[in-house]
């Protein structure tokens, strides 16, 4: 059964909008988020028309809906639709409906951390849940807007559409042109006004930040504008991130900065014997270190500390001035410690022993370093929540034959397109994540001929996946031979697929869509989205490093040598404070096996006894 509700109607507005309503709109009294809606009538597919009158108040809990709905007719469907979707978001969230608020904000960021294949429940089944609850709290008085769109835009804001000159415009823009679209506003008419409504709207819906996403919406439509004669251009100050704090370059001193590039570019020489040699850092490391000291001075501003008196880095890194913005950063996070500010201060250390030659100042920031370091054991709780989802083995059966899958079902129905081509470029990369876990960095720079190497012998062939010490992260080499399997998969790929994806030459395994590299955030996150439509599993690209130590430490629990291998560890120790908790899960296991053995021993000579 489906059921078409338009979201981005306000509640009294009819299916279909006039023209132009924005007059009578404006004269038509608006709905606190503390009043309840008015009662509608809805008619269900299969069934008679059914009236449902709100809730007296809004409920704060799901616990209060579910009541709510309880009261109303059970045999209508659409009313058990909606009791069964509240239950499964309580199982799929694994809290009790009485500790989830209905306040949107906080079933967003529920919803995003959400795993609903612990619960077997499939993308569409997800999206079908979220959608009815989504409803029943519009239905019991809940302030809940933009909901997904059911509606056609309009000719014109379809026009507007095909003439965007991006796929990010199109998407960015997707949900305020059906948003005015359904008001009846017309592209060459939107004001601030429209975008004041739109704004309200946006923090009445679920999402996870409702200003990023209009400030978003803000930023596309003034560049759009700007190619678009007929659009008018609007004007908002947009809302200071308080995430963001660090200061541009331009506004220190010339000496600071000037300072700064030195210690990041200093050289010294060749002769690794020699006193002043300086070992070689990567270019991406000289990054962090550059974006580090930025944040570290920005903090010491932010703090009381004069931006004209910060002349140099001797100034940054003096005991008094580098506890004040050590003590910023850490009043920012409310006190909590964490690696990234253990390692600012160890960078301002540094630059105090070494380029600056204040051994005093050092030893204390050491000491800062050393006391700010936090007490780490095992993974992030996110990452350990989402390894769980392997706790059942059919989720671990589909990711592991996912691959082998969309080959058979590529070839099978191969059009010759470029879709295809995509397609089979993420069932390799899959393929090559879970066969050799390396980090997502790699795979983004990977080129098939340089890292890749073939080893003929008659008909037979073979590749190595050979990494130089200076590509990764340890620098040291790293090298393994392809299984059959992936070899297999490979050549299909390099010889039918990979020469859709790009015009011309190209290096690059992974291509992005004019040959060049694709960047890591980019290709994560096509990672993440693309299992999740394909399996409904909830994971990201580094979580395959995680999978495959969990899955050889269950198969060679003593083992763990051939792990730190295999993921490119620097020591044994460190993989054993990364997989503490796999081991705890081995422990747990064994015992649970000594448990049961005596249990039935137990249970065996009781019966024997009785049999007696």
């Amino acid at each position: 059964m489906s059921i078409q509700l338009n979201l981005f109607d306000p509640p009294s507005a009819s299916p279909v909008c006039a023209p132009r309503q924005k007059e009578a709109a404006a004269a038509r009294p608006s709905r606190t988020a503390h009043e309840a809606p008015h009662p509608r009538r809805r008619h269900v597919p299969g069934s008679r028309s059914v009236h449902f009158p709100a809730a007296a108040t809004p409920p704060a809990t799901l616990a209060e809906v579910m009541r709510w709905l309880n009261a109303l007719d059970p045999d209508v469907p659409r009313n058990r639709d909606m009791r069964s979707a509240l239950n499964g978001v309580s199982k799929v969230l694994n809290l009790p409906l009485d500790q989830i608020a209905t306040e949107p904000r906080t079933l967003a960021k529920l919803f995003a951390n959400a795993l609903p294949a612990l619960q077997r429940m499939t993308p569409k089944r997800w999206s079908r849940v979220r959608g009815l609850v989504r409803i029943a709290l519009q239905e019991a008085g809940v302030k809940v807007t933009m909901g997904r769109a059911t509606q056609p835009l309009t000719a014109n804001w379809k026009a507007l559409e095909a003439n965007l000159g991006s796929q990010r415009q199109r998407v960015g823009l997707s949900r305020l042109m059906h948003f005015l679209s359904a008001r009846g506003a017309e592209p060459a008419d939107v004001t601030e006004q429209d975008f004041e409504l739109y704004r309200e709207a946006l923090n009445g819906a679920i999402l996870t930040n409702p200003t990023t996403s209009f400030d978003q919406a803000v930023r596309l439509w003034n560049e759009v504008a700007t190619t678009h004669g007929n659009l008018r251009a609007v004007v908002f100050e947009r809302s200071p991130d308080p995430r963001r704090y660090s200061l541009p370059w331009s506004e220190f001193p010339q000496t600071f900065p000037a300072d700064v590039e030195a210690f990041l570019h200093r050289s010294g020489t060749t002769d690794v014997l020699a006193d002043e040699y300086i070992k070689r850092v990567k270019p991406s490391t000289i990054e962090v270190r550059r974006r580090s000291l930025r944040q570290a001075a920005s903090a010491l501003v932010a703090s009381g500390f004069p931006i004209e008196q910060l002349t140099d880095l001797r100034v940054l890194v003096s005991t008094t001035n580098a506890k004040a913005a050590l003590q910023h950063l850490l009043d920012r996070r409310d006190g909590e410690i964490g690696v990234y500010i253990a390692a600012q201060a160890q960078l301002l250390c540094t630059i105090a022993r070494y380029w600056v030659k204040a051994p005093v100042d050092a030893d204390v920031l050491q000491g800062y370093a050393s006391s700010l370091q936090p007490e780490r054991a095992g993974m992030t709780p996110k990452n350990r929540q989402r390894l769980r989802q392997f706790d059942l083995e059919e989720n671990l059966k589909v990711l592991l034959t996912l691959p082998a899958q969309l080959r058979d079902e590529i070839v099978r129905s191969d059009d010759g397109g470029r879709e295809a081509a995509q397609r089979m470029m993420m069932a390799v990369l899959l393929e090559m994540l879970l066969m050799v876990p390396l980090r997502l960095g790699n795979y983004a720079a990977m080129q098939a001929d340089r890292h890749l190497p073939e080893t003929l012998r008659g008909r037979r062939r073979m590749r190595h996946l050979v990494l130089t010490a200076k590509e990764t992260k340890t620098s040291r080499a790293f090298q393994a031979p392809i299984h059959s399997d992936t070899n297999d998969l490979l050549e299909l790929y390099l010889k039918t697929y990979r020469p859709r994806l790009v015009q011309g030459e190209s290096p690059y395994l992974f291509p992005g869509r004019h040959g060049g590299r694709r960047s890591v955030e980019s290709m994560s996150r096509s990672v993440s989205g693309f299992l999740l439509r394909e399996t409904g599993l909830v994971m990201n690209a580094h979580l395959f490093r995680h999978l495959a130590a969990l899955i050889y430490l269950r198969k060679h629990p003593d083992r763990l040598e051939d792990v730190r291998q295999l993921l490119g560890h620097t020591t044994t120790r460190t993989a054993a404070r990364s997989y503490v908790e796999i081991e705890a899960e081995f422990a747990v296991r064994a015992y649970e096996a000594v448990v049961s053995d005596r249990r039935k021993a137990f249970l065996s000579s009781s019966s024997q006894k009785g049999a007696k």
